[in-house]
């Protein structure tokens, strides 16, 4: 049976010493900052498993820069284009190419796999993301070839906006402090994200500008909770940025004269939204108004017609700069998340005889909100299409995929439900009433995004878990 493993195991460095609650990439397309070359840069970390006395996870990451068998410094001939740095040559410090160095990435991650062997043999170090960098810069910047990488039609680029999803370290680059280990290297999950799966196994440049929290519309901060009070006392729901600024530093940041030079190479994926509804969550009634009333000024309904909206506002945004190939992903079931089984704050409108009815409700409800999301997601793209003259844009639907990896939908070409090797009747919860049964996944962590050595913290079988935390998949969720 095909099964996921891990692949591109370790991860961001820290991009900034200081907090900004901004979170503002640092523009990339000036040439010469320090005049330095571009050289390639290693990203690597060491695991630790759930029994080590450091607790499970990672715990030391760093980069390093590739040599050669020499101890030569290895650098990179290129340009910089759209956020990506061309390369059209790799040379030494005699700045003599290196012909035995296969072209493309898969060549540069056989360097930077040569170096860790060679340089650090008792480390245990294993390789994620290589990136191009330059001394005295803090930022890593994704690689093409010219030669070949860059067909036509192809999309080859990948220019990514999202949350705590699609975070492959920015977050945490930021903040230094969290999410913390059993926490992986800045992902909000204990493994690689579907980002890292990606780039691992397909020839193909990522430019990832999604941070954990970030929203689709700016909410302002939170009533009565500052952002480190809650971290500290292990809450998960919060808002750091939106869309918009993403988009924005894109455009300001990484396109020259702002705008896009290879709109067919450039594929634009987009999935955001969940933070505008779940940081509702920790309040006291705040949630309740919410789902209660969704018609209402305050109800759910109101706040996805705005997401929708301010969605709409950034793709045209977009495509003003000349982007013409989109890919937006909807909403997973948020009422099957644990978050249903973790809360305490809200409230039905009418009065329920156990807590197990007032979590059915809330599932119910939460699963109402995650469909008239997506039905609206459906109709912007659909809206979209006839006013956006050359430009494709598709929904992909991690829905249903996820009722895939629940089993409640077969696909449509098996006979019975895939075996994904989940240990769903070991980790399955079912809540009930009399019209209702409900079956959830429990979470594998129950600590917080300060991190946590305490092993009990951790479930037994994190590789057989669909759920890491309260509302964010395992790895093994997202190599699926």
């Amino acid at each position: 049976m095909m099964k996921c493993v891990y692949s591109a195991l370790m991860l961001l460095a820290l991009l900034a010493t200081g907090c900004s609650w901004q979170l503002h990439q640092p523009e990339i397309h000036a040439e010469g900052w320090h005049h330095e070359p571009w050289r390639v840069h290693c990203e690597t970390a060491e695991s630790h498993s759930p029994v080590s006395d450091e607790g499970p996870g990672v715990h030391h990451r760093k980069w390093i820069w590739a040599t050669t068998a020499e101890g030569e410094a290895i650098y990179l001939k290129g340009r910089l284009e759209d956020g990506f740095l061309l390369v059209d040559s790799i040379q030494n410090d005699s700045a003599q190419k290196l012909e035995t160095v296969a072209p493309g990435i898969a060549g540069l991650r056989s360097l930077c796999l040569q170096t860790l062997r060679r340089d650090h043999p008792d480390k245990g170090l294993e390789l994620a993301q290589v990136r191009a960098a330059r001394h005295g810069e803090l930022i890593d910047i994704p690689i093409i070839f010219t030669t070949g990488q860059d067909a036509a039609e192809s999309a080859t680029r990948l220019v990514i906006f999202g949350d705590s999803l699609s975070d492959t370290g920015n977050l945490k680059s930021r903040l230094t402090v969290f999410p913390a280990a059993p926490y992986w290297v800045g992902r909000f999950s204990n493994g690689p994200v579907w980002v890292d799966y990606l780039e691992a196994t397909q020839s193909i440049a990522i430019r990832n500008y999604s941070y954990g929290g970030a929203s689709v519309t700016w909410h302002g901060h939170k009533p009565g909770e500052g952002i480190v009070e809650l971290i500290k006392q292990g809450g998960q729901y919060f808002v750091t940025g939106s869309l918009e600024q993403q988009v924005d530093d894109y455009i300001d940041g990484d396109l020259r004269g702002e705008s896009l030079q290879r709109p067919d190479n450039t594929l634009f994926i987009i999935w955001v939204g969940a933070n505008d509804y779940i940081w509702k969550e920790p309040f006291t009634g705040t949630i309740s108004t919410f789902l209660n009333s969704p018609k209402g000024e305050a109800g759910f309904e109101q706040v996805v017609d705005e997401v929708i909206s301010a969605l709409a506002v950034e793709i045209n945004k977009l495509y003003s700069a000349g982007g013409r190939r989109f890919l937006v992903m909807n909403l997973p079931d948020i009422g099957k998340s644990p978050m249903v089984l973790q809360n305490n704050t809200y409230f039905a409108p009418t009065s329920l005889n156990s807590e197990e009815e007032r979590r059915v409700e809330l599932s119910r409800r939460l699963t109402n909100l995650t469909d008239y999301h997506n039905a609206q997601i459906a109709a912007l793209a659909e809206g979209l299409k006839g006013q956006l003259p050359g430009a494709e844009l598709h929904v992909v639907d991690t829905n249903r995929t996820l009722r895939r990896l629940m089993n409640e939908e077969s696909d449509d070409n098996l006979e019975k439900a895939f075996d994904y090797g989940f240990a769903l009747e070991t980790n399955r919860e079912v809540v009930s009433t009399k019209n209702r049964v409900v079956a959830l996944q429990k979470r594998c962590y129950s600590g917080g995004y300060l991190g946590s050595s305490d092993k009990d913290e951790v479930c037994s079988r994190q590789d057989a878990a669909m759920f890491w935390d309260s509302i964010h998949p395992t790895t093994f969720t997202h190599c699926w």
